[in-house]
Formats: structure tokens, C-alpha cells, sequence
């Protein structure tokens, strides 16, 4: 999960495709790649958003791809790209 990350993204296969994506605004697919992160509200961790993996805009703290959580029950294609 989120907490066991050293950053606050993750990465998962969408589960039910009802996600709209906070950056592109179109809906993530079932099944489709997406990023999560709680973006913070007045200070603190707010809700949980997504964005398809290619339109999120990582934060710092991302230095490389073991840095999101769930990064490692992906496929190998999916890890690949």
C-alpha cells in the first residue's frame, strides 16, 4: 500500500475503470496502468487520485521506479515500459 512506499505514489492495474484521471480528465479503464498519490489538503494527506501512468508527473521523492509502491506485482512487459 500507499504507507509502505518511501514516496506517496503507486502504481496498479485499475480495478473497476469508474477512475477519471486528474489530468487528462478521460476515464481509466479497467484494468489500464494508473498512478495514485494523495495530495495534500490544508496540510495533510488527502484522498487518494489517480492519473493514467502516462500522464502523471512524479514528484521528487521518485528517483527511480521501486520508489512507488506496488511497482513490483506488475507484469515484466508492464515494468518494461
Amino acid at each position: 500500500g500507499l504507507d509502505q512506499s518511501p514516496s506517496s505514489w503507486l502504481v496498479e492495474y485499475s480495478k473497476t475503470g469508474r477512475a477519471t484521471c486528474r489530468t487528462c480528465d478521460d476515464r481509466i479503464l479497467k484494468g489500464e496502468l494508473r498512478a495514485g498519490n494523495k495530495p495534500l489538503f490544508r496540510g495533510k494527506p488527502g484522498f487518494l487520485v489517480y492519473r493514467h501512468l502516462r500522464c502523471a508527473a512524479f514528484s521528487s521523492d521518485v528517483r527511480s521506479a521501486s520508489d512507488v509502491a506496488g511497482w513490483d506485482l506488475l507484469t515484466e512487459e508492464d515494468r518494461a515500459t
